[in-house]
């Protein structure tokens, strides 16, 4: 019992509200009214209060400095761009968001690539030849089932984003285009074709290093360009009634307009103007340049198999 006794206070101890006369009562609301503290990294404190934290910022009042949140902003902007700043000064993270952008699109064109090589490459065995002419449903039956998978990724931009189902798609379309180049090349002898697809890779390399480093915007000609296919559409139709040279005439224009829309896919994708490609559009960017590579060869394919 007196054991007890001992830990409780002694009455000359005790305050007339009944409490110990070493009893702090807790801080209320109104006495840390005067300090501020941020929810970012940086700490802003009262300098009355002994602070010994080095990286704490002076005390700014919000209601006496109406610039503290956009101080605040500032520091948070500056936060994100040294967090995210891994590439050197300037780079954010929208611009590390497009450079995978960008490598996801070229990785998928190299996989379109290389299987329309392949493919184009199996013509130069007779073989192969004779079987792809002979059996010309082949090239129908191709043509139909890549418009039945083109249709869903350019029209539903849900299917061109849901995985796995864009990337099935898209092979199976790469497949389909692949059958009916290598058809095509069937047709001419071996070093045209080889001519044309040197050709297409040195015009390729040249105009993606000119949409790359040139400051003249040309992702505004999207209609133009448009309406220029269907000129070449409707020109196309007549050009086979009229001649070797209004048709090697007909060639040559698709070379050049199918050249400028690879300027113009090529800046959509690197989006250093205005319009450019979402980031989640990456199969669609792959396809509208493989498009144009490829139209690019087969029209050269046939300027060089007319001589």
């Amino acid at each position: 019992m007196n054991n007890n006794n001992q830990d409780l206070p002694r009455l000359s101890e005790v305050n007339p509200q009944g409490q110990p006369q070493n009893y702090q009562a807790p801080p209320t609301q109104a006495n840390n009214a005067n300090m501020y503290t941020s929810t970012n990294a940086n700490m802003y404190v009262n300098p009355q209060q002994n602070n010994n934290n080095p990286y704490a910022k002076p005390y700014s009042n919000p209601e006496s400095n109406p610039n503290i949140d956009g101080e605040r902003e500032r520091d948070i902007e500056k936060g994100v761009d040294q967090t995210y700043n891994l590439l050197g000064d300037g780079v954010n993270v929208d611009d590390m968001m497009r450079l995978g952008f960008i490598r996801k699109v070229y990785g998928i064109l190299s996989f379109q690539l290389t299987i329309t090589v392949a493919f184009a490459g199996l013509t130069f065995f007779d073989p192969v030849r004779d079987f792809l002419l002979n059996n010309i449903w082949l090239f129908w039956t191709c043509l139909g089932l890549s418009l039945f998978t083109i249709i869903p990724i350019i029209c539903c931009r849900d299917v061109s984003r849901r995985v796995p189902i864009n990337y099935i798609l898209l092979t199976v379309w790469t497949v389909c285009e692949s059958v009916m180049v290598a058809t095509c090349c069937s047709v001419y002898d071996k070093e045209v074709v080889i001519t044309a697809g040197v050709l297409t890779a040195a015009v390729t390399i040249a105009l993606t290093i000119y949409a790359c480093t040139t400051k003249t915007d040309f992702t505004f000609l999207g209609g133009m360009l448009f309406v220029g296919i269907c000129l070449l559409l409707f020109f196309g139709i007549f050009s086979f009634a009229f001649g070797r040279v209004l048709h090697t005439f007909y060639c040559v224009l698709g070379v050049f307009v199918y050249s400028i829309y690879l300027i113009y896919d090529t800046q959509l994708v690197m989006g250093k103007f205005g319009n450019e490609y979402q980031i989640d559009d990456y199969i669609i960017a792959a396809i509208m340049i493989y498009i144009d590579i490829i139209q690019i060869f087969l029209y050269l394919l046939q300027i060089f198999g007319r001589k």
